[in-house]
């Protein structure tokens, strides 16, 4: 008798130029974690066994060569989640995905236009691949419970009424999954918990949150609000942006806020560790890292004030958060007035990032606030969505 494949969760993030993908057993144990390059490009952490069976000229050949990985594997794929970058106000939770509702994403692209089209592009070409249920995870969902007097803009109320303009925030999967490990870490319920989350990557965001719950955050309407990125350039007066409409279109102007801002025109690096690297033998490496440095520093600031100075940690997710102890040294040295600190030595210690794992690096002895570093699980909170919502769905029908 022919042994029965094990049911799997796949998990799918399909941009611009690639397609990251993370197979999962239904115990949520990664089995096969890879990024596809579209065109032949560079195929990152795939095993050398697959190397030579995949096509990835686009998203439905990466998923056909995901899907083929998958049954060698061994392994039947009973859910997919999707990440979706912006939900809009229709969409505030995980949503098993139908014809009906891909069209009402299509009516958000202009919410996300470097994002959402290519999200939509992968549920398309794994939708007609996949029978099972297909679920979309959205990275707005979390920040849905920000208030109205911070994620309304002081503009006419026209167009928040009629065109949506508001704070939607993004990140929200990471937070959402920075909160759940940090509340394990701190031995507290969710919702007696408050922390301040800086997502570092190159989007960086900064988060609060009260009781578990988004309170408010620095990426507003679209991802270009609030910190200084690595091609952002964050928080702009408008007045700039006029100036620079007034010598080209608004496609280019749009272009150069989101690809030629940020730390990348102050330095000349989009890379972070370059930046570190050079820091004191380029003067404009120095300059960006003070400018990314006090940006940070001012929106936690604030938001310890928002939350009435009630903070049980700060918390270092995101790919720059988690592997520049430098870089959190220098805020913490910033911050150290409203008693954020780090110890040193479990701060430097490399080994944390190679257990990949949550970890306390404050040094309890001289502050009373705790700070956090837990590495980003995404894929894993998505999985996690998907599974709930389907064994739901399936348990009400």
């Amino acid at each position: 008798m022919a042994k029965r494949a094990a049911a799997g969760i796949l998990v799918i993030n399909t941009g611009s130029s690639s397609l990251k993908f993370n197979l999962f057993t239904e115990r949520l144990t990664s089995i096969i974690s890879a990024e596809f390059s579209f065109g032949g490009g560079p195929q990152h952490k795939l095993p050398e066994k697959y190397r030579a069976s995949v096509s990835t000229a686009n998203p439905t050949q990466c998923i056909e060569s995901t899907i083929r990985m998958a049954r060698e594997e061994d392994i039947e794929i009973c859910a997919t989640g999707h990440r979706v970058v912006h939900g809009g106000s229709n969409f505030s939770s995980p949503h098993i995905v139908t014809q009906e509702s891909l069209a009402q994403l299509e009516q958000l692209h202009h919410l996300a236009p470097l994002h959402n089209p290519f999200n939509l592009a992968g549920i398309k070409a794994a939708f007609r691949q996949l029978s099972c249920p297909h679920v979309a995870v959205f990275d707005t969902a979390f920040h849905r419970t920000i208030p109205q007097r911070n994620h309304v803009y002081p503009i006419p109320k026209r167009f928040y009424e009629e065109d949506g303009i508001r704070k939607y925030g993004f990140h929200g999967i990471s937070v959402k999954c920075a909160v759940k490990r940090s509340c394990e870490l701190l031995g507290k319920q969710p919702e007696r918990t408050n922390v301040i989350v800086a997502h570092l990557g190159s989007g960086c965001s900064v988060t609060a949150v009260k009781g578990g719950q988004s309170l408010d955050t620095s990426m507003g309407f679209t991802p270009l609000e609030g910190l200084m990125m690595a091609t952002r350039a964050g928080d702009l007066d408008p007045g700039v942006i006029r100036h620079i409409l007034s010598h080209t279109d608004p496609d280019r102007a749009f272009h150069i806020l989101n690809q030629e801002c940020g730390l990348y025109a102050v330095s000349g690096y989009k890379d972070f560790l370059r930046i570190e690297q050079n820091l004191d033998k380029d003067r404009n490496c120095r300059l960006a890292w003070e400018m990314f440095a006090s940006r940070i520093c001012k929106y936690i600031a604030s938001y310890f004030v928002e939350l009435e100075g009630k903070v049980d940690a700060l918390v270092y997710t995101g790919g720059i958060g988690e592997n520049s102890p430098m870089l959190r040294a220098d805020i913490a040295a910033k911050l150290s007035c409203l008693g954020f600190n780090v110890n040193e030595i479990i701060n430097e210690d490399t080994k944390m990032r190679r257990r990949n794992a949550a970890t306390d690096i404050s040094d309890q002895k001289h502050g009373k606030l705790r700070t956090l570093v837990v590495p980003a699980a995404e894929e894993r909170t998505i999985a996690e969505a998907a599974v709930r919502l389907v064994n739901r769905k399936q348990r009400e029908n």
